[in-house]
């Protein structure tokens, strides 16, 4: 009876020694574990990636669309909206549908004491975009204006079919000077707020 119990515990460290010398699924276990953390990673690179891109298309097309408008001598709304809707052609590869909202206003300056008024705004693609006036003291003489174009951009993420939470806001705002005209007239109007705005008896 001793011998039998002998030879069952000697059974049982010689199974134990051969699992212990046996690695054939070590392979499989540290790639089990390694590839999670390989996803995450070339994940992680692709978003960085993709935000930058996106950010700096974004910028540039904000630039254009100012640029553009800059160069005519009179404006019509249409002519904001068509530039809008031309986004995802000026950002390429960037999704960009119902994204993207822009708002283009002219500064004037005051005749009287140089103070930059709003003397009209359109904004296309959202929520009307609001702004200070007198963050553009300084940027041009009295009885002059500039145009002012800011963008806001929803970023969506291609992995945010996984991650919800993979989406982020950028803002752009950049100023221009009309190339052909003292101050850019939208609709037919010069200035539909502060009409006064170059009587220097304002």
């Amino acid at each position: 009876m001793m011998l039998n119990l002998k030879k069952k515990k000697f059974g049982l460290n010689a199974l134990l020694r051969r699992f212990r010398a046996n690695t054939k699924g070590v392979a499989a276990v540290e790639f089990a574990f390694i590839v999670p953390i390989l996803i995450t990673m070339s994940m992680g690179v692709s978003e960085v990636w993709f935000r930058y891109s996106a950010s700096d298309q974004f910028t540039r097309y904000i630039f254009q669309v100012g640029d553009l408008l800059a160069r005519e001598t009179e404006l019509e709304t249409s002519d904001i909206t068509l530039l809008h809707s031309r986004a995802s052609t000026m950002m390429q590869e960037v999704e960009t549908h119902q994204l993207i909202e822009i708002n283009v206003a002219s500064i004037g300056f005051k005749q009287s004491d140089g103070t930059p008024v709003t003397l009209w705004t359109r904004s296309v693609g959202g929520n009307v975009i609001t702004f200070d006036p007198t963050e553009a003291t300084g940027m041009a003489l009295s009885s002059n204006a500039i145009l002012r174009v800011e963008g806001r951009f929803q970023y969506r993420s291609p992995f945010a079919l996984i991650l919800p939470q993979l989406t982020s806001a950028t803002r752009r705002a950049v100023y221009f000077k009309p190339r052909e005209t003292r101050a850019l007239a939208i609709d037919g109007n010069v200035a539909e707020q502060n009409t006064n705005w170059d009587d220097a008896n304002e």
